[in-house]
């Protein structure tokens, strides 16, 4: 009898995939100096090998894939009874991975290879996080922990009751889908700022300014626009954290369009891309040729989820959401121009959600909706010079005008060239 090539391209795959996930428990057991039982790479490879035999009988003969998982179970709970009599604290996280390396298996003989190696990846990435989660399990304030009830508050219990239809006479004004927008920037800042603990921006003042950029690069300008001494002796290490978020804040914007419509997300994309690039190239020559201190950058773990920054989002999207729909109307283009000008002097974000969604709504043509985008980022960038002249000094603001100008540059030369070739 012939060996199906399928069947043994399942039988290899599962068996790497089950042999990934035991070296990672394998290694992560050794370097915490514990003893394991059946947690090693070999025993993972035979449980995602017998997913596989559990799935190839079943159509047939069913009682046998029975056996295969009574059995698994079985050693497992066995398994864990034991390491529970041995040790006084003992998780059952291992035993969990076990489950999803057997049902790995299963998934692989169903020729979900891609779906298969994806879920490999993700709980090779979550076993892998222990310590970064107990990191961050130890700086947890109450604050953070009313935050993210608050998330769940307004993502799982508002926005369901909150009616789902224009209540004013301009038909514009939609509290359920504003309250979305509000889910959306909140969802996104915070997970920048989950990020940021598990990582620890207290490393550099670099990571401090990467993450600034998606949590809120304003207040980053702002913060280390203040900290500009006398002497200028950290002034350029500081212009190029500035500048790493001031940049980093064209990928948020990409991310928030690609919420709304993923086609203008896509025409942003060359453009906006480039100009991170150049940015970061003007974030590297600021950083090299700066004098390397030490700055605190404690100011980051300050905790994006509030009730009363939500409301603030929400009654602000609203407006401009409201103000550039009429605005449209009655001046056309022009007054989307005017909208996206007034609105980026504060925040980006809610001019690009409002501008995608009204192209989304086929309301807006999608060069105007582009053009304004790249309006209320140069106005939000213009901002940002002026905190940094004004907070800081002439010479911050010098080297962000060059930092902050060559991608801004980029932004117009490369929606020309897309202009021009359609």
């Amino acid at each position: 009898m012939e060996l199906d090539l399928n069947i043994a391209k399942s039988i290899l795959l599962s068996v790497l995939l089950g042999f990934s996930i035991g070296l990672q428990r394998e290694i992560s057991f050794a370097l915490r100096e514990e003893n394991i039982t059946f947690t090693g790479a070999r025993s993972f490879a035979i449980i995602s090998l017998l997913g596989v035999l559990a799935a190839y009988f079943k159509a047939n003969f069913i009682w046998i894939t029975i056996v295969i998982t009574f059995i698994f179970g079985a050693l497992l709970i066995s398994s864990f009874i034991i390491r529970v009599l041995r040790h006084e604290k003992s998780g059952s996280t291992t035993e969990f991975a076990a489950i999803a390396a057997f049902l790995i298996g299963m998934i692989v003989y169903d020729g979900l290879y891609l779906f298969a190696t994806f879920t490999t990846v993700i709980v090779i990435f979550i076993l892998d996080i222990r310590s970064n989660i107990l990191q961050l399990a130890d700086k947890t304030t109450n604050k953070d922990l009313h935050s993210m009830v608050l998330f769940l508050l307004i993502t799982f219990i508002i926005l369901p009751i909150l009616p789902n239809h224009t209540i004013d006479p301009y038909q514009i004004i939609n509290p359920y889908f504003i309250w979305m927008m509000v889910v959306l920037i909140s969802g996104l800042s915070f997970a920048g700022y989950i990020a940021a603990r598990l990582i620890g921006v207290s490393r550099g003042i670099m990571v401090a300014g990467f993450f600034g950029g998606f949590l809120s690069s304003t207040a980053t300008t702002i913060t280390f626009s203040k900290k500009v001494d006398e002497q200028n002796k950290t002034t350029r290490h500081l212009a190029s954290a500035i500048a790493l978020a001031c940049t980093t804040m064209y990928i948020r914007i990409i991310i928030v369009s690609a919420f709304i419509d993923i086609g203008i997300a896509l025409k942003l994309l060359p453009a906006y891309l480039l100009a991170t690039i150049t940015g970061y190239m003007c974030v590297y020559y600021l950083y090299k040729h700066s004098e390397k201190c030490s700055i605190d950058v404690d100011f980051m773990y300050q905790n994006p989820l509030d009730l009363k920054e939500a409301l603030k989002f929400g009654l602000l999207f609203g407006i401009v959401f409201g103000v550039t729909t009429l605005l449209k109307d009655w001046t056309g283009a022009l007054g989307v121009y005017i909208s996206s000008l007034l609105s980026g002097v504060s925040d980006v974000d809610a001019i690009t959600l409002s501008l995608s969604t009204l192209y989304r709504e086929g309301n807006l043509m999608l060069y105007t909706a582009l053009i304004g985008i790249v309006i209320a980022t140069f106005s939000n960038s213009l901002t940002k010079l002026a905190i940094a002249y004004t907070t800081g000094n002439k010479v911050l603001g010098n080297y962000l005008s060059i930092a902050l100008g060559i991608p801004l540059t980029t932004i117009i030369i490369v929606l020309s060239i897309q202009e021009l070739l359609l």
